[in-house]
């Protein structure tokens, strides 16, 4: 037989204050922490007299800081026993007391999951730009923009990936240089364009970009171009070289 609505209603309820309840016992250990923390600063005669300003900074900023601290260190960083709220109350009690460690720790989380991201968003680009190559024979089939825009997004994600795992990222995008160079010598000024966006993102300290660099003074100095095309390009290399 089914329970009625109104029973399902108050366990719902019941079970969302018994929540409720443990959060706020939590974040007020860690404000309480948090508090205790900055006690002794109370005692510097430079405290006194109390303006708005200094408030903030005693009172304000350790409570949220404090309450903040214990919520990272109760439920990401460790795993609450809900039998022992007694333990948990004092353990928020003392992330709040700690709350710069904690919460450059959380930090350190955040960053790790951000370069992971961007790693998973180096590859898959990667991938796009090694299908969109793979046969630069056709270059009429190039589709140059694809190539830009996948690259662009590799030079962003290698940003926030940490140094020791940035190794898919050049690789890339020097399979995306070598292909637009290729779409360049035929005289298609957007493929030079796309090189140049690769070349001044990337930087001058990028192997990336100095490859672009280089592949563009190639093109420049080949005679089977027209002189206008070749102006367009040495006036590219020249805005690179600038912001360099």
């Amino acid at each position: 037989m089914p329970r009625p609505v109104s029973f399902t209603l108050g366990v719902n309820i019941e079970i969302y204050m018994t929540k409720l309840q443990e959060v706020s016992l939590i974040i007020v250990g860690g404000a309480l922490g948090g508090i205790i923390s900055v006690a002794d600063a109370w005692t510097n005669p430079l405290v006194f007299p109390v303006s708005l300003a200094k408030i903030f900074a005693l009172v304000v900023i350790p409570l949220i800081k404090g309450g903040t601290a214990a919520g990272i260190g109760v439920y990401v960083l460790t795993s609450l026993d809900q039998n022992n709220m007694a333990k948990a109350f004092f353990f928020s009690v003392a992330c709040g007391l700690t709350f710069p460690s904690i919460l450059i720790k959380s930090g350190n989380m955040v960053d790790n999951v951000t370069s992971k991201v961007a790693q998973e968003a180096i590859s898959e680009n990667a991938l796009a730009i090694k299908a969109a190559t793979s046969n630069t024979s056709e270059l009429s089939n190039l589709n140059v923009a694809e190539i830009q825009a996948a690259s662009k997004k590799i030079i962003e994600a290698e940003r926030q990936v940490a140094t020791d795992d940035k190794g898919k990222a050049a690789p890339a995008l020097q399979y995306a240089i070598t292909a637009l160079s290729k779409k360049a010598i035929t005289g298609d000024v957007n493929a030079v364009e796309a090189i140049t966006d690769i070349a001044t993102l990337s930087g001058s300290n990028n192997i990336s970009g100095k490859m672009a660099v280089h592949e563009l003074k190639l093109l420049q100095n080949n005679q089977n171009l027209t002189n206008d095309f070749r102006s367009r390009v040495a006036f590219a290399v020249d805005n690179i070289e600038k912001a360099q």
